[in-house]
């Protein structure tokens, strides 16, 4: 209670030392003020227990329930953000892939237009692909069919050409090219052959097949289905070769015009190109199992699998005859069907067009004024890290030049990568696209497919991934890529409670300043020590600097597996968290130091309304607020067993009693449990 009572006069003598105009009355600051307000637990002294003083708020109003974390409400901001972009109106002077993706959003929603014209609409589709043999019955012609003229339909119409093989883009030390690979097809056991029969045979009897030849055909085109698995071999190396070689010894089909159609209306190429090709022997095996085949067999296969890819559009009948199949394969299917139907649409415009459902999401939550305050926070930050790699006597001289290096050739991805922000790069793709005139869910999405389907084939605009880890703009997690050297901080963590650009600086730093911290440290301790500048795997570490780093963290290690959990008789692997720990710990230290730094270059900041912390504190309770997590009891162990990172509660303990900066700033005694005398040190 002493301790209590020195920290609350201590409160209140700041509260009595500073004036109205110290405070920052912006919404933003207010906004701030209030969710701090409900996460904090102002009767805790944060120096005996800064975790229950920073999170014992939330944990009061779940009742003991599991409350949101930092990232989780992340991720729930993120899918109201990207679901408010998606209703917005349909506004005619936007690019046209914009309102695209929008009409096809409305047209998902709409299943009442879907139920009334969907049959219709594949109906016709399957007419312009020359009919679906078991539907067409007699009436279809199988001495004009053609394997490549069916599949460049498919192309053409925006539907899934890749029944027999794949089409894809890479980017070598030459520039972009092509793939050919050979297809994705789910394994099927043999337990659900029947019931994948029984399926295939009631879409077809809905598109209007006899039953009987139904059941016929449906039964070959499976064979042909399982015989097609049994082809394909693992994915193995890949040779660059000329399309005329390819030709000379596959002839299966003519490459080069077969490409061409494909890549249209981008530049043909020539046989004398050169493209990746696989080097196992699948497409020799597929082309005596053509030969083997009726055609018919071969369409019916071809068009099935288009049909099956094409599921998810089409009326609720269609999608009851799949869910009764999943159902029957599984006792716990993923089936689109039973999501919420806003989520659903939603991941289906970003499955037709990702670059404008990215490109469209950073036009409306990225400005030019958060990416700069972005970077300006990771330069300082990254700052502090060539500082500490310089001065820590962890490192002998040897590691130290090589992480040094290391450390200058890090790249950044901030936002998204820089050439979706390229506007020349964009208007040249925009422009090249279609209007979109109809409000059939189907239309929409094979228009949408097929110019997507064409800008992946432009090579001049294929954007290469292959120097860093890039996922996708729209993630509420950041992370660094040991293999490439390169972090990444999305577009979609750089909002709400972990960033926003019109707030103080000091709870930016404390979220987003360390987290960034801590994901770029992983390239600097025991593990990432074991990669170079680049995607190879090098002793980065001498056995000195090993052997420091045994020593250095021998305090952290025993801490770690001296911590008791609450209400429970688990603890922790020191071994098994340690590296995370590390991070978690110097993440920290790296936020504060790069605050220190702007604070040098600018000025001490205002204080929030309706709050008694000063700007340094409040960096506290920004850190902290990150780890407001909880684990059930019940999943404790698999959580112990299994999980490289700490228990919440000891990330931010350990991390922050450790800091001597921590103790300072909220005048800890002494001995006190945030504040011990004694501090472990690793970097």
């Amino acid at each position: 209670m002493f301790k209590l009572n020195i920290n609350f006069c201590f409160i209140l003598i700041l509260l009595r030392s500073v004036s109205p105009s110290d405070f920052c009355t912006t919404p933003e600051c207010r906004k701030a003020s209030s969710d701090i307000l409900s996460f904090i637990d102002p009767s805790v002294d944060p120096c005996e227990d800064f975790y229950k003083f920073t999170c014992g708020g939330i944990f009061k109003k779940t009742h003991e329930a599991k409350p949101a974390s930092l990232e989780e409400i992340t991720k729930k901001e993120l899918d109201d953000q990207t679901t408010m972009m998606l209703i917005k109106p349909v506004d005619i002077s936007e690019p046209k892939p914009i309102q695209g993706l929008k009409r096809l959003f409305r047209a998902c929603m709409d299943e009442a237009a879907i139920e009334k014209y969907g049959y219709s609409s594949i109906k016709r589709a399957l007419k312009l692909l020359g009919g679906w043999p078991v539907v067409e019955g007699l009436g279809w012609n199988e001495d004009t069919f053609s394997v490549e003229e069916l599949l460049v339909k498919l192309r053409r119409m925006g539907y899934d050409f890749t029944q027999l093989f794949d089409i894809s883009t890479t980017v070598d030390e030459n520039g972009p090219t092509f793939v050919v690979s050979e297809p994705t097809i789910k394994p099927m056991e043999d337990k659900d052959k029947e019931n994948y029969h029984d399926y295939m045979v009631d879409t077809a009897m809905l598109l209007g097949a006899n039953k009987q030849a139904a059941l016929s055909e449906m039964q070959e085109t499976l064979l042909f289905k399982m015989k097609l698995l049994n082809i394909l071999e693992n994915q193995g190396e890949f040779n660059k070769t000329s399309i005329k070689d390819i030709q000379d010894n596959v002839r299966l089909l003519n490459w080069l015009r077969f490409i061409n159609n494909v890549i249209y209306p981008n530049n043909e190429i020539s046989e004398n190109n050169e493209i990746y090709f696989p080097s196992t022997g699948y497409f020799n095996s597929l082309e005596e199992l053509l030969k083997e085949t009726t055609r018919r067999t071969i369409a019916n296969f071809i068009i099935w699998e288009a049909l099956n890819a094409l599921e998810p559009y089409l009326p609720k009948r269609f999608r009851e005859l799949k869910m009764r199949y999943q159902h029957s394969t599984s006792s716990n299917p993923d089936i689109e069907e039973n999501k919420l139907r806003l989520a659903f649409c939603k991941n289906k415009a970003k499955e037709a067009l990702r670059p404008t459902f990215e490109i469209l999401y950073l036009k409306e939550y990225f400005s030019e004024e958060k990416k700069e305050k972005i970077h300006e926070l990771v330069s300082l930050v990254r700052d502090e890290l060539i500082e500490l790699l310089n001065k820590t006597t962890l490192y002998d001289d040897d590691t130290r030049k090589k992480m040094l290096e290391k450390a200058d050739a890090l790249t950044y991805i901030i936002g998204a990568p820089e050439k979706i922000f390229d506007k020349h790069l964009l208007r040249e793709i925009f422009d090249e696209r279609e209007s979109i005139n109809t409000n059939d869910f189907l239309t929409i999405a094979s228009t949408l497919n097929r110019q997507s389907t064409n800008m992946k084939f432009k090579l001049d605009a294929v954007i290469d991934f292959s120097n860093n880890d890039y996922e996708e703009a729209i993630l509420e997690k950041a992370y660094y890529s040991n293999i490439f050297n390169n972090m990444v901080l999305p577009a979609g963590v750089l909002h709400g409670l972990y960033f926003n650009e019109n707030r103080p600086r000091y709870l930016n730093f404390g979220t987003i300043g360390k987290l960034l911290g801590s994901e770029l440290f992983h390239g600097f301790t025991f593990d990432g020590g074991n990669y170079d500048d680049g995607p190879y795997h090098a002793e980065l570490w001498t056995n000195t600097t090993k052997a420091n780093f045994g020593k250095h963290s021998a305090c952290l290690l025993k801490e770690i597996e001296d911590f008791e959990i609450e209400n429970s008789e688990y603890h922790m692997n020191g071994e098994q968290v340690l590296d995370e720990t590390v991070c978690d710990y110097t993440g920290v230290n790296l936020a504060y130091g790069a605050y220190d730094s702007w604070i040098d270059k600018n000025s001490e900041e205002k204080q929030l309304p309706g709050l008694s912390y000063t700007p340094k504190q409040l960096f506290w309770i920004s850190v902290a607020s990150s780890f407001c997590d909880t684990i059930a009891l019940d999943k404790l162990r698999d959580f112990i067993e299994n999980e490289k990172v700490a228990y919440p509660n000891f990330r931010m303990f350990g991390a922050l009693r450790n800091s001597k900066d921590f103790g300072e700033d909220f005048n800890c005694p002494i001995g006190s449990p945030m504040n011990p005398s004694e501090k472990c040190r690793v970097f």
